[in-house]
């Protein structure tokens, strides 16, 4: 015990023994020292130390009678040491024992000698479905489903021999279902007896999915396969890896074997091959897409030329690294021949995907532990903020409902292993899910709440499905608004013809200025129709929005009913945009009436100018931006219309009195200025239009820029080339050209006009040509005069304005162009300065 003799010489032994043994102690020697004649008793006690530990003492003692004397000898030794081994075995033991019986993964020991099941754990019983004491009456052949029962005894043996082994199998249950397991295997020696120690996961849902992978990717072969479309991959070094039967035929191939490691260089000519190869390796440096690509290159086959619509996209690897590229290519040949106009793709959707952190403070998702009364134990920061939203909620405090769904309700769904649940609190919409924690967890009985705020998602997929929808329409609004312009340029051209016939009583002429008129009307139509597809020449300079705004208002308060007030609200500053002043008044005066329709017992319209550094959406560039606000306190718009205001020819006004382009028309102007566009309304409470566009440093033009002088208009008997394929539209322009005094010649497509060329080049003044026609349009007539060294002036006719394509045509030398239906005085001027320009010396 570590004392002197000094120490304790006198003191009683019930000084040293822990109290909690003292009355047995105090008992047993009360009852030896009454017991008549030596005895004997042993008993177990904890002892104060000298250095105050307490030590475990196992005492020996018997009755002491001598020379009168009665009392007790004590013999004890120290056993603290023997005690702790035997408790941390104890516990040692007991922890393995948990993790056997709550391993998630099956667990069996088996005797190798027998075969007999030893033991198996609560995982294995419930994936098999046999009881601890069902398994002990098996072997593993009477559940494992083998091909060849041969197989266990040859595995056996490997497992003896190796000493471990792991391997996929079928285990049949109970119930007879069969299950795929992956199943590890070794040898060990328990208590002298050597057994098999078997872990086996079930991998049926896995096995199951690999199977349905391997189903898509059998399918998606099948589909590439018997696509009428070229489709290719090949590798960083742009060679051939998979080419599809099309694409075979396309390189005059038919096995595989003859393309695969091979390049365009093999295929194609030098030029061809070069630019294939160029495009390709830019697409594996950036890893940027090739969309929509289309060229005129020869058939490899017949010879003939041809247009392929191409598509490149790069294809990565695990790590993100490019390692070579898909292309799919289409015969467009018929399309280009028939299509008055080329369609274009305008989206591209990109997927993101967000990585969950490991740390629950900063995922961007609320997570919360309740207890099983609903009790908030704990939240991260974006559970803490949601909690009040949902609940008015904080952690330590009890939740019933999430909004209005019962707690109770998510909690039962979860059991079933339920879906996200949608939960609105005014305009902030919730998805939330509860998970249970697993029941061998020292959390179990608890929940998982996690909560997540799709109120910023929504609207911007509702947003992004709107532009999705409107650019579709564009599309749709741009080709008709082509074939009208063509419609519209005949009946234009028609009346001033008809007009000049001697004789007309008034009444044809009324009847002529009429049609005039609608003609002009219906230009107008399609002048909005081809703003709201974004077809529109824009002019667009530097332009400070104050000083155009202060003279809108100015003219507004002239033209609107007295009884709206119309105010301007702009601080002090510049808010220069790049824009076509033209077509932002078109836009205000749009909103305007607007306004005016939704206020008839009168109102205020207001205007608010602003700057802000933030762009109106996450998905468009930082600022500057300049925002116009224009406000009415009209009737409002309903909810159920708002989606659909940007669309042509969707109204809200009654019939007769709205063609509904007007908003369209203003929806196309400022996403051709790269702008962006909201509505604000509720019924009762009016409508506020807000238009956002790109700032710029740029100082504002001072004016618009002072018109060219008009040339004197009509020819003199100079012989123009008309080059049409609309037999109607080609006679009404060829009798208004000879009305303007010039002499007139024609052909059907470019190929004709550049045989007429070769004949009459030299009496030729000016070829005047459409842009779009069949074999060859006015864009290549003009690229093959020019490569012929033909100088003669080019004006384009056109059924659409002119965007990317007015750039090159302009280096190629054209000297003009004009929007169908052509004005018959712009023509003129056109006409008369594209002659005078080159004045050429016109051969009799």
């Amino acid at each position: 015990m570590g004392y002197t003799v000094a120490a304790v010489s006198g003191a009683k032994i019930t000084d040293f023994i822990d109290p909690p043994d003292l009355p047995n102690f105090i008992a047993a020697t009360e009852h030896r020292a009454r017991t008549p004649g030596p005895s004997a008793f042993s008993m177990l006690m904890r002892v104060r130390h000298a250095d105050s530990s307490w030590r475990i003492l196992e005492g020996m003692g018997s009755n002491l009678l001598d020379h009168g004397v009665s009392g007790l000898v004590i013999n004890a030794r120290d056993i603290t040491e023997r005690k702790r081994a035997e408790e941390a075995l104890r516990e040692s033991e007991e922890r393995y024992l948990l993790l056997f019986e709550h391993s998630p993964i099956g667990v069996l020991l088996m005797d190798l000698a027998t075969g007999k099941i030893i033991e198996a754990n609560e995982t294995a019983s419930r994936q098999l479905g046999y009881t601890r004491e069902e398994f002990a009456a098996l072997r593993i052949s009477d559940w494992e489903v083998l091909e060849k029962p041969e197989e266990t005894a040859e595995r056996t043996q490997k497992i003896i021999r190796e000493g471990s082994d792991e391997f996929e199998t079928l285990h049949r249950t109970k119930s007879g279902e069969l299950r795929n397991v992956r199943v590890w295997v070794k040898t060990l020696e328990v208590n002298g007896r050597a057994v098999f120690y078997a872990i086996f996961r079930d991998i049926t849902e896995r096995k199951r999915a690999e199977n349905a992978l391997a189903q898509e990717r059998n399918l998606l072969r099948t589909l590439i396969d018997n696509l009428p479309d070229d489709v290719y991959i090949k590798d960083a070094e742009s060679r051939y890896v998979i080419n599809n039967p099309a694409h075979l035929r396309s390189l005059g191939a038919t096995r595989q074997e003859d393309v695969l490691g091979k390049t365009a260089f093999d295929f194609y000519p030098q030029p061809s091959a070069a630019q294939y190869y160029a495009e390709e390796q830019e697409i594996i440096r950036s890893g940027q897409p090739m969309l929509d690509q289309e060229d005129l290159s020869a058939d490899l086959v017949t010879g003939q030329q041809v247009w392929l619509l191409a598509k490149k996209v790069p294809i990565r690897d695990s790590q993100g690294k490019v390692v070579g590229i898909v292309g799919v290519s289409r015969d467009i040949t018929e399309r280009k021949q028939a299509e008055a106009e080329r369609e274009r793709l305008l989206a591209q959707v990109q997927a993101q995907a967000e990585q969950i952190a490991q740390i629950m403070d900063t995922v961007p998702e609320g997570v919360l532990l309740l207890d099983a009364d609903g009790q908030v134990l704990l939240a991260n920061p974006a559970g803490v903020r949601d909690l009040v939203t949902l609940a008015g909620a904080a952690v330590g405090e009890r939740l019933t409902h999430l909004g209005d769904l019962p707690l109770a309700e998510l909690f039962a769904a979860a059991e079933r292993g339920g879906p996200w649940h949608e939960v609105r609190v005014g305009r902030h919409i919730f998805e939330a899910i509860a998970r249970s924690v697993s029941a061998n967890s020292p959390a179990a009985g608890h929940w998982v709440l996690v909560i997540n705020d799709v109120t910023q998602a929504r609207d911007l997929r509702d947003q992004l499905q709107q532009q999705e929808r409107l650019a579709a329409v564009g599309q749709l609004a741009a080709g008709i608004a082509h074939d009208f312009n063509n419609i519209l340029a005949i009946i234009a051209l028609q009346a001033p013809l008809i007009a000049r016939a001697p004789g007309l009583a008034e009444r044809e002429r009324e009847r002529l200025a009429i049609i005039s008129e609608q003609t002009s009307h219906a230009t107008r139509l399609i002048q909005q129709l081809l703003d709201f597809s974004r077809r529109a020449v824009l002019e667009r300079r530097p332009l400070d929005l104050g000083p155009l705004l202060k003279e809108q208002v100015k003219l507004l308060a002239r033209t609107l009913p007295e009884s709206i007030e119309v105010t301007l609200v702009c601080e002090p500053g510049e808010y220069v945009v790049l824009a076509d002043p033209t077509r932002l008044q078109q836009m205000l005066m749009n909103l305007a009436v607007n306004a005016r329709d939704a206020m008839p017992a009168g109102g205020t319209l207001r205007l608010a100018l602003a700057q802000q550094e933030t762009a109106p959406r996450p998905d468009l560039p930082a600022g500057p931006w300049v925002r116009l606000a224009v406000t009415d306190s009209g009737t409002g718009i309903a909810p159920e219309a708002q989606a659909h205001l940007f669309e042509p020819f969707f109204t809200t006004k009654p019939r007769g009195q709205g063609t509904g382009l007007g908003l369209a028309q203003v929806h196309g102007i400022v996403k051709q200025h790269e702008g962006e566009i909201t509505v604000d309304s509720a019924v009762g409470q009016g409508t506020t239009f807000t238009i956002y566009l790109p700032a710029v440093a740029e100082a504002a033009s001072a004016q618009n820029p002072a018109p060219a002088p008009a040339a004197a208009a009509g020819g003199d008997a100079q012989l123009i080339l008309i080059v049409e394929d609309n037999d109607v539209l080609l006679d009404a322009m060829s009798d208004i050209l000879e009305m303007m005094g010039y002499r007139v010649t024609s052909a059907g497509n470019g190929v004709e006009a550049l045989a007429v060329l070769a004949m009459r080049g030299d009496t030729i003044a000016l070829v005047l040509s459409d842009l779009m026609m069949p074999v060859m349009g006015g864009e290549a007539l003009l690229r093959a005069m020019r490569a012929r060294e033909l100088t003669t002036p080019v004006v384009i006719l056109s059924g659409y304005p002119l965007e990317g394509e007015l750039v090159g045509l302009k280096t190629q030398g054209l000297a003009g162009w004009l929007l169908k239906p052509p004005d018959l005085d712009d023509l003129a001027r056109l006409l008369t300065q594209a002659l005078e320009s080159t004045a050429p010396q016109m051969a009799e």
